[in-house]
């Protein structure tokens, strides 16, 4: 078994595999799940060298102390990324590793430091109407149009967002969209809650205010995109690359959007710059979710459309309701 040194940051398969099994082995991880675990067991890797451990196989001390020492540096869900990283590591190089032995440090971890996580404020259909207006008429407006109408019309995530393809999905495609006279129908190949390949259907119909459907058609004729990713990067001219847009582009915009929109409503740049602060791409897919409440969509219909197995989630995203509206208390007293 080949071992990995601690000064190396990579997660490799194990050897003794043929090339066709090692390919499937390698085709089981999403590439985003590949990026975001390489990204982080290098921080793994470099406490390790700092500190004369070995990063795999890793003693159960070692990585308590790692545990121990990122605990005042990282926020309580990201330590347990941290610890699912390195049981990545572990099981890619064929080496045990049993993640209950940490359940003790990590509680008392979350009962010293918190276990509070940052969420984004949600952009409703009433904020997503206002920004879009404030997007310009060029190429890069057309583009950051259809992401963020089919972003929120579809309660996309952000890797499925900036994985779409038009037509054919190529191999590093999340899904396709194939646009007729109803709307636009995105097949989602897989998700961030199901790996094993079980495609998701949505369909985002014509119409509304804003059209997602209007805005994908106006952008892919600007581009002149008849195939592969549906969102790319955009120069200053208003040509675009080939390739698909980064995992940071959708935030991107989204920021950029939101600060463009405060300012032209007269906010000062200091506050306008505080609220872009404030969304993220996930903004898109809880003001969807949070806009479906509040228009008393049934739960298990939105559960549906979002590719939740069931309703708890609704109940997760009712944190950004109005405690006042639809209030049991205020509408049996005032029956």
């Amino acid at each position: 078994m080949r071992e990995i040194n601690p000064t190396e940051p990579h997660i490799d398969i194990p050897t003794g595999l043929t090339e066709n099994v090692r390919q499937l082995v390698r085709s089981s991880w999403a590439p985003g799940t590949l990026l975001q675990h390489r990204a982080q067991f290098k921080i793994f890797a470099a406490w390790c060298e700092s500190h004369g451990c070995l990063a795999v196989p890793a003693s159960t001390r070692t990585v308590e102390q790692f545990l121990s020492d990122m605990a005042d540096r990282y926020r309580f869900s990201s330590l347990m990324n941290l610890k699912k990283t390195i049981a990545f590591a572990h099981r890619a190089a064929g080496e045990p590793f049993d993640a209950r032995a940490f359940h003790v440090v990590l509680g008392g971890i979350r009962r010293t430091h918190g276990a509070a996580c940052r969420q984004v404020a949600p952009i409703t259909v009433g904020e997503l109407r206002t920004i879009i207006m404030a997007l310009p008429n060029t190429a890069t407006g057309a583009r950051d149009r259809a992401v963020l109408t089919l972003g929120f019309a579809g309660a996309l995530r952000n890797s499925e967002l900036i994985g779409l393809d038009i037509g054919v999905p190529g191999p590093q495609s999340r899904g396709f969209v194939a646009i007729d006279t109803e709307g636009a129908r995105i097949t989602l190949l897989r998700s961030k809650t199901d790996q094993k390949g079980k495609a998701i259907c949505k369909l985002i119909p014509r119409g509304g205010d804003p059209c997602p459907v209007a805005a994908l058609e106006h952008w892919l004729a600007m581009g002149n995109i008849t195939s592969g990713p549906i969102f790319r990067p955009v120069f200053k001219g208003g040509a675009h690359r080939r390739r698909r847009m980064n995992n940071y582009g959708v935030t991107i915009i989204v920021k950029k959007a939101v600060f463009t929109s405060a300012r032209q409503a007269g906010m000062s740049e200091a506050h306008a710059r505080a609220r872009a602060n404030q969304v993220a791409s996930h903004s898109l897919r809880a003001g969807f979710v949070t806009s479906a409440v509040l228009a008393n969509v049934p739960s298990e219909d939105i559960a549906q459309h979002v590719g939740w197995a069931n309703t708890q989630m609704v109940f997760y995203y009712m944190r950004n309701v109005d405690p006042m509206e639809n209030n049991p208390a205020r509408l049996v007293l005032h029956s």
